[in-house]
């Protein structure tokens, strides 16, 4: 159709499975706010099809999932319908991670200060909290499952920037300092626009 042959042409990237216009729709809202959308393989699936591939996941529900080339899958982005904007953003900005490499997660672990894997809870499906239950900005991170590792550190603040920035809390000056830092990598390494790295420091 004619919006998978825009997706294909304006971004380079090959699209496979549900083509429903709605869905491809919202995957080309996604991919035009995106400063370097990197070419890869894309599957739209329905959802009844999680059930038949949740063993490769470590989450009881997902919306979408970025494979690195070294994946016995292949490089490919999986994205099980109905598909979200924020989906798009932050399964690409896995793909853009994983072809920066080492370089830049050495930068992002400098920029951060508090350690991954912690001073959080998830409940029975796959919402993260923060210890007290709540959730939001804090501690450097965009949402307590950014917390879980570096790699959903970078894509949930990605997601973050280009989504909710304008609903934030308050957060203290420490916290506002990391985030400031990887809005500065997130821009530099085009995750997000330099526009929208400055919105989101006035918001903080």
């Amino acid at each position: 159709g004619e919006l998978e042959y825009t997706i294909e042409r304006n971004w380079n990237l090959q699209v496979h499975g549900v083509h429903d216009d709605i869905s491809l729709a919202i995957m080309t809202a996604a991919l035009i706010n995106i400063p370097s959308v990197d070419p890869c393989t894309v599957y739209l699936l329905p959802p009844e099809e999680f059930p038949k591939m949740k063993e490769l996941f470590d989450e009881p529900r997902i919306l979408g999932a970025y494979f690195p080339p070294a994946h016995s899958l292949g490089e490919k982005i999986l994205f099980f319908t109905p598909l979200a904007t924020t989906t798009v953003t932050h399964e690409f900005a896995h793909k853009r991670t994983n072809l920066l490499g080492d370089t830049f997660l050495a930068k992002w672990k400098a920029a951060n200060k508090n350690e991954y894997g912690t001073g959080y809870v998830r409940d029975d499906g796959s919402v993260y909290y923060w210890e007290d239950k709540t959730r939001g900005i804090r501690y450097g991170f965009a949402q307590p499952y950014g917390r879980k590792n570096i790699l959903e550190d970078i894509a949930t603040l990605t997601e973050y920037v280009r989504h909710d920035f304008s609903k934030t809390n308050a957060p203290d000056k420490e916290c506002a300092d990391i985030i400031g830092k990887k809005l500065d990598l997130l821009k530099e390494y085009r995750f997000i626009s330099a526009e929208e790295a400055r919105e989101t420091r006035n918001a903080l």
